[in-house]
């Protein structure tokens, strides 16, 4: 067996004098992606909500085939997917931003609304608030 020695070398490089010779950008975000939160510095949540229901749109579209009116599955599976599948995208970190804003909470209702008569109104049902009661989904707070 025999071993390549090699000559180590070592390059010496000339100290940094300031920053400027760096020669980067620092690009400062208003927004911060922390945990899955989009976190601004006064705390609106406007980004993470609007976020959240973009995730949750391209969630409930991927399901669309499965609750459509010539789709046999029961209601109740189709509220086993929405509550499964769709809520927990939307309502990801709700611990935190919890005490938003009304606008931020009304987006959120009339997606909930929109959605619950997508997959309700295929199996005839017409009124999707007594639906909400009897079915125990989450209401967001009175607006």
């Amino acid at each position: 067996m025999v071993a390549l020695v090699t000559p180590l070398t070592f390059v010496h490089a000339q100290p940094i004098e300031t920053y400027a010779d760096l020669h980067f950008d620092v690009n400062f975000n208003n927004s911060n992606k922390y945990l899955g939160l989009y976190l601004v510095p006064k705390l609106s949540f406007n980004n993470h909500i609007n976020t959240a229901l973009q995730k949750a749109t391209i969630a409930s579209t991927q399901l669309a085939s499965l609750v459509v009116r010539w789709n046999t599955l029961p209601i109740r599976h189709k509220l086993l997917l929405y509550k499964d599948i769709v809520r927990p995208v939307l309502m990801y970190g709700s611990q935190v931003w919890g005490s938003t804003s009304q606008m931020n909470i009304k987006k959120l209702q009339v997606f909930q609304n929109k959605q619950l008569m997508h997959f309700v109104m295929s199996d005839g049902i017409s009124d999707v608030k007594s639906f909400m009661t009897t079915s125990k989904l989450i209401q967001f707070r009175s607006l």
